[in-house]
């Protein structure tokens, strides 16, 4: 039998959560105790709605070899679903990986190609060396494909 893959790029996204949940509920009692009122109370409370709700999505990547289908979905907390989206294995195209250069480290993200040319990230990987991808996203990336199926793409 054939099992289902889940993979949580962020692997903390509870523990997140529950940080920006307290660091949010802090500053709304700093600026309740500040006095602050009327179109300013609107607008400073808007704001942290609008970071909280930014702070609390995640989302993971679930493929599944036996309906051979990849569904992205999308959480607030890691808890109530948002969004889902299903892809079936047939209209993929292949793995690849994508290099952001950042100033202190390089991101590696690995993600299936849709024949659209849509880039779905599953998850990443951090190096301090520049251009050189760690050695767990080429792992992660041949395992991957060997799971869907599919070649491994050059970077764009």
């Amino acid at each position: 039998m054939k099992k289902e893959l889940v993979i949580l790029p962020d692997a903390y996204g509870k523990r997140s959560a529950v940080l920006v949940l307290a660091i949010m509920a802090l500053l709304s009692f700093l600026f309740w105790q500040a006095g602050v009122a009327g179109s300013s109370a609107v607008a400073a409370f808007s704001f942290i709605a609008a970071m909280s709700v930014c702070g609390l999505l995640s989302f993971e990547t679930r493929i599944s070899e036996r309906e051979r289908h990849v569904v992205r979905a999308w959480h607030l907390a890691g808890i109530i679903p948002v969004w889902r989206r299903a892809y079936s294995f047939d209209v993929l195209r292949g793995v690849q990986q994508l290099h952001f250069a950042e100033a202190e480290r390089d991101v590696w993200q690995v993600g299936l190609v849709t024949a659209s040319g849509r880039f779905l990230m599953v998850t990443y990987f951090n190096s301090p060396t520049q251009n050189t991808p760690p050695e767990d996203a080429q792992r992660f990336q041949e395992y991957l494909a060997r799971t869907v199926d599919l070649p491994v793409l050059e970077a764009a």
